[in-house]
């Protein structure tokens, strides 16, 4: 095959400390998605609540 996109790959650490990444075992073969949010941004102001609800 292929490959004609390269992966996203990031790492941070939650509100314990733990690190998360991209690469663990929990998101292997399940759809992500990254969203790139600014408390300045009306737009992202906007639409965190529909994400919240496509969460649940």
């Amino acid at each position: 095959m292929n490959k004609t996109t390269a992966d996203v790959s990031f790492a941070f650490e939650d509100i314990n400390g733990k690190l998360v990444q991209l690469a663990d075992e929990r998101f292997k073969n399940k759809p992500v998605l990254v969203n790139i949010f600014g408390t300045w941004c009306p737009n992202c102001n906007d639409e965190a609540p529909v994400l919240a609800k496509f969460y649940d």
